[in-house]
């Protein structure tokens, strides 16, 4: 693995799905990167908006997902540190 795109997601909207498009979009072999998605404390609805666009862009790129399962820490502090111990 040469890349990894880390997409931190707190309740998503339709530029989640435009950022996974870019990827998808880029040049680079998709055995040379992933996407780890953080999911930090979004709902359900959210969750489910985020899984159903990464099955969608499964085919394209190689996805991770993180869920924090409504984590209580600094958002900015806290996505980084369980995706980069991956």
């Amino acid at each position: 693995m040469l890349v990894s795109l880390i997409i931190p997601s707190y309740n998503p909207d339709f530029y989640f799905s435009e950022c996974l498009q870019s990827v998808a979009n880029q040049t680079l072999d998709k055995k040379r990167f992933e996407v780890i998605i953080v999911i930090n404390g979004c709902t359900i609805d959210s969750v489910r908006y985020i899984l159903k666009q990464c099955e969608f862009f499964a085919q394209k790129i190689n996805i991770k997902i993180i869920n924090l399962l409504n984590n209580t820490y600094n958002f900015h502090n806290s996505f980084s540190n369980p995706s980069l111990s991956m």
